[in-house]
């Protein structure tokens, strides 16, 4: 008898791959640049509201006021990080969202400190300041390397760090700064 060649035929189902869409660097970087300058606008009105012991973190307008703070200065370290991925990344992209982390995280553990009693209002004027000086510094950075790349314009990048200034100042004009650090991020935020 002739041997027969049998032949297996083995069958794979076929399953259409599983399409994902690429995280794009910039995907959050609008919510974050509308979200964290209006959340320092809400913690300025409340910490007018909350009268001249601000910051104590004694009454309930100032440990909402708090909460704001906390969540607004995530939000704008969240947005460096977004805009150092637009960047392109390299060393100064790094510095500059390293430092806007630790500015924020400056900024959270002091405001936490105070809601929880842990801190007064007697801090030095360097301590309370450095964290939004960190992240103002940060955020411009990154900022002026997406204005020379031509992604953000220059009048954005003005604001923007006008705004961070009067937010990093001690003048009591929170609002105003968050107002222009909206206006500044404006392009970014698509709006």
């Amino acid at each position: 008898m002739p041997a027969t060649a049998r032949s297996s035929t083995v069958v794979l189902s076929h399953r259409p791959p599983i399409r994902t869409t690429p995280a794009t660097p910039g995907r959050r970087a609008p919510a974050l640049a509308l979200f964290g300058p209006l959340l320092l606008f809400v913690h300025g009105i409340l910490a007018w509201l909350d009268g001249p012991d601000a910051g104590s973190g004694t009454s309930s307008v100032a440990v909402v006021a708090g909460l704001a703070l906390v969540a607004a200065v995530v939000a704008l370290a969240l947005l460096a990080a977004r805009l150092g991925e637009q960047t392109g990344g390299g060393i100064l992209a790094t510095v500059a969202v390293v430092a806007s982390a630790f500015g924020a995280g400056a900024v959270g553990a002091i405001t936490v400190g105070r809601m929880l009693g842990y801190l007064g209002g007697g801090l030095p004027t360097a301590l309370t300041a450095g964290g939004p000086i960190l992240i103002a510094v940060g955020l411009g950075l990154l900022l002026c390397r997406l204005d020379l790349a031509g992604r953000v314009p220059t009048s954005a990048v003005a604001l923007t760090l006008l705004g961070a200034a009067i937010v990093a100042m001690p003048w009591g004009l929170l609002p105003l700064g968050a107002l222009l650090l909206l206006l500044g991020l404006a392009p970014i935020a698509g709006t």
